[in-house]
């Protein structure tokens, strides 16, 4: 799938290239440059879970948090939300261009913090539907993003 984007700085839009591994998993947006074809953002997977994109890692320890296979995925509502200013990590959650969502739901995650890293565990709370309502995790304060399923 390719899209045009205005870039900053540039005057007219850049192409850019999303690409999907053989399971459907978004794994890589790149571009050409004057300076030839870059990676602009790249995501890695492990048995069909996110488990890397950019210096942001998640862990995914307990075998039995499985995703719903009809919902969202909860590392893109994630990384939508703290990588706000960043259309390239909301765009494909609201539209759905990530393309598949991962098997199972990280039990933490781990960010850079300060000169080292820290790791933030995460729980959840289902609806009757078995869907994630909430994902929580503490780094100081109470944070959660709420899913809502119609």
């Amino acid at each position: 799938m390719t899209s045009d984007v205005l870039v900053y700085g540039n005057s007219s839009p850049t192409e850019f290239t999303w690409i999907y591994d053989p399971n459907g998993c978004l794994t890589e947006l790149t571009y050409e440059s004057k300076s030839g074809l870059r990676t602009f953002r790249s995501l890695l997977y492990e048995n069909g879970n996110l488990v890397q994109f950019r210096n942001t890692l998640f862990a995914y320890d307990d075998a039995s948090l499985k995703n719903h296979p009809d919902a969202a995925d909860v590392v893109w509502g994630y990384m939508s939300v703290m990588e706000k200013f960043d259309p390239f990590m909301y765009f494909p959650y609201l539209l759905g261009w990530y393309d598949r969502a991962s098997v199972s739901l990280p039990t933490s995650i781990t960010i850079p913090s300060g000169t080292g890293t820290v790791t933030l565990p995460l729980t959840y709370v289902f609806d009757q539907d078995g869907y994630v309502a909430e994902m929580k995790w503490s780094d100081g304060g109470d944070n959660k993003i709420m899913f809502t399923y119609r």
